[in-house]
């Protein structure tokens, strides 16, 4: 008997697994992020941004852009027990010599296309050598709509 319970919580398990990978595989947004200097805005090219998730890696060209990039939308649980939203976040890591590196986290991901986020580098010793670290704040939707689930 134990066997059988044995075997039947493993397909549970590997169907639920198999959803889930289906799920990200087929579930993407579009985003395009441009990379420019903190103190100038002019553009920076060469800048490396990686997709912590998926650890592919994409540079910027002359105008600060990357490449139309393709990303899963990985739900936010945390988020969908509250109030669910139709989003999902991806991690964000800019880096560029002589600039201090930037990680971005939670960035919106939804279906269809993003033009954004910009990121601002800063040289070195400008933050005291320290990295950025940015949380993006959730969808206006969702908030307004948790917002108003909570008004009394």
């Amino acid at each position: 008997m134990c066997k059988k319970n044995f075997i039947k919580l493993f397909t549970i398990i590997s169907l639920i697994t198999l959803i889930f990978i289906v799920y990200l595989i087929f579930n993407r947004g579009n985003i395009q992020i441009t990379v420019l200097d903190g103190f100038s805005d002019s553009p920076l090219n060469g800048a490396r941004v990686v997709i912590a998730e998926t650890g592919e890696e994409f540079y910027t060209d002359k105008t600060g852009k990357t490449p139309i990039i393709s990303v899963p939308i990985i739900p936010n649980i945390a988020h969908d027990l509250i109030l669910f939203e139709n989003t999902g976040t991806v991690t964000l890591l800019v880096y560029h010599n002589g600039y201090e590196p930037y990680a971005l986290f939670y960035t919106n991901i939804t279906n269809g296309f993003r033009n954004g986020p910009v990121i601002r580098l800063f040289p070195h010793g400008a933050s005291g050598d320290e990295p950025f670290a940015v949380v993006e704040a959730p969808n206006k939707e969702w908030t307004k709509k948790i917002l108003e689930k909570f008004d009394k």
